[in-house]
């Protein structure tokens, strides 16, 4: 007995995910289907409570199409009663318009057709009324009927319900109550005849018309738009903003840690068992997810520190590591932004394993989470108190990408480098002694990092820019003039999928060249918000079948 308690007190003190993976398969698919069946029934319990719910809110007077607004018609021919908008949404075409449309006008608790039994007094009245309101409802009809038959047409629902062809639509937008119509008939017939002319309401128009322009103001604008003209804006010199996006560089240890979780993502096949058609909804998908990812976090230490790699294989207790995992995920991701060629794969990888690792299941299995925000320029610079050093003048020369360009001399270059250098000192320098804790280097690695940015956007983006001086420059837009500058293109011929004439083509080429400049031009934006869609813990991804295979589909 005494070696039973102690071993079991022994299994009480492993850890959670110990415990969990120590376990054979049978026992794992056990314990995740009593899992599985709680949550269903918690599910059930959250579903049947707003049944309930909906149950016991009364509908007996409101409309049964919205169940918002209380009924006001009754329609004779479908037996439903429905409020003003409904019945005029439900009846505008076809043969509703020919229902015959009753108007109700009170709302008791029981149904007006089955009166209460014993009670003759009730039903009398009852009957008195019906027939009194079916007699209404014929002279008001024939009344209605006799306008419309002027016009030799058959009166529908709309002249019955919403009125004669003679009141034209005011009701609508009077929003006057049906019975109310007939009193004003004779009281404010001329009014409702003439209709109303927005363009004569010169006191609301006069509010938005403005002053013409005189002599002074006129030579005042003229001098406003020339220099305007003179003027172009560079959304590249919004420092401010973009820093919000672009990742700091990686530093010397930073790229040592990179390489190793890059070496030791190339060793893993994550994606081919986990995401098997097989392993769908079966509980075991989430018995190899633990596993690999527990590989994966046990290579990550072997790399780094032999011993401390294996104590992590044999206690399994990573939270207590947790945030040096989170920072490693970190710089593959930082690095993926940076560069989008790099780590095609490997990024994938990396990707779906953090989306798994961030379910609930796994993350209460692991105890931990490994995700951390990315750490970019502008939070940098932010938490140092030293934000205001993107708005400084000479950010555009310390950050500028120097590029031969063909027209440049081998002095101008060196000169741009020079006065580059000048550049990144002064602010290096100004702005380290305003920091709480960096130092001059800090300063000029936040330089650095925005200056990738602008040498990624010249490399990418300014190819584009270029092909787009070209089309204007060899290519007219309407007329092609030599055959040899004709952009015309032939479904079937040089292996061209569509036929477009040289305007057509000329437009085409052009806008499909701008929207890529745009894409480049916010490409680490893009990369910052796919991101966080990826790892969105409130909009998990969903496992099906595309037609190319099994693929995961998230919302962006």
């Amino acid at each position: 007995m005494e070696d039973d308690r102690g071993s079991s007190s022994v299994e009480r003190k492993k850890p959670k995910l110990q415990r969990f993976l120590g376990v054979d398969e049978d026992e794992v698919e056990r314990i995740l289907k009593e899992e599985q069946e709680e949550l269903l029934r918690q599910k059930q319990e959250r579903s049947d409570s707003l049944v309930i719910s909906d149950a016991i809110r009364d509908t007996s007077g409101l409309c049964i199409e919205c169940v918002s607004n209380v009924f006001e018609v009754l329609c004779e021919n479908c037996q439903e009663k429905l409020c003003r908008m409904c019945a005029a949404s439900l009846h505008r075409s076809g043969n509703r318009r020919n229902h015959r449309m009753k108007r109700l006008s009170s709302f008791p608790d029981q149904d007006d057709d089955q009166p209460q039994k014993g009670d003759k007094k009730k039903g009398k009245k009852e009957k008195e009324d019906k027939e009194e309101e079916e007699e209404e409802e014929k002279s008001w009809y024939s009344s209605s009927s006799s306008s419309s038959n002027k016009n030799g047409k058959k009166p529908d629902f709309f002249d019955r319900w919403f009125g004669n062809s003679y009141y034209g639509g005011y009701e609508r937008t009077l929003n006057i109550p049906l019975d109310q119509l007939p009193k004003l008939e004779n009281v404010c017939k001329d009014q409702l005849s003439e209709r109303y002319d927005p363009t004569l309401d010169f006191a609301t128009r006069s509010k938005y018309i403005p002053l013409r322009l005189e002599g002074n103001e006129r030579k005042r604008l003229r001098l406003l738009d020339s220099t305007l003209e003179t003027l172009e804006y560079d959304p590249t010199l919004d420092f401010a903003t973009r820093s919000k996006y672009i990742p700091l560089r990686l530093e010397g240890n930073e790229r040592k840690r990179l390489r190793l979780l890059d070496s030791t993502l190339e060793t893993l096949e994550y994606t081919h068992r986990i995401d098997s058609p097989a392993l769908i909804g079966n509980p075991r998908r989430t018995f190899y997810q633990a596993q690999d990812i527990c590989s994966l976090l046990s290579c990550i230490a072997l790399g780094l520190n032999h011993s401390v790699g294996r104590e992590l294989l044999e206690s399994r207790s990573y939270k207590d590591h947790a945030a040096f995992y989170a920072s490693i995920f970190e710089l593959g991701r930082r690095y993926k932004i940076v560069n989008p060629e790099k780590m095609r794969t490997n990024y994938g990888k990396l990707m779906y394993m953090l989306q798994d690792a961030l379910t609930p299941e796994l993350n209460q299995l692991l105890e931990f989470s490994c995700l951390a925000p990315i750490k970019t320029v502008y939070d940098f610079l932010e938490s140092e108190g030293i934000a205001d050093m993107l708005n400084d003048p000479l950010m555009e020369i310390a950050t500028r990408a120097i590029m031969e360009d063909g027209k440049k001399t081998r002095q101008d270059i060196q000169k741009e480098v020079k006065q580059k250098n000048t550049a990144v000192k002064h602010l290096s320098e100004t702005f380290a002694k305003k920091a709480k804790k960096a130092d001059e280097e800090a300063v000029k690695h936040a330089l650095y990092s925005i200056g990738d940015n602008n040498s990624f956007l010249a490399f990418s983006r300014d190819p584009v820019n270029r092909m787009i001086d070209y089309l204007h420059e060899y290519f007219d837009p309407e007329v092609p003039g030599e055959a040899r500058f004709s952009l015309d293109i032939c479904e079937g011929r040089d292996g061209s999928r569509l036929s477009h004439n040289h305007a057509r083509q000329f437009h085409y080429v052009h806008q499909s060249l701008l929207l890529w400049s745009e894409i480049i031009s916010d490409m680490f934006h893009l990369w910052y918000l796919a991101d966080l869609d990826l790892l969105n813990v409130s909009v998990p991804y969903v496992l099906k079948e595309t037609g190319q295979g099994h693929q995961r589909i998230q919302p962006a």
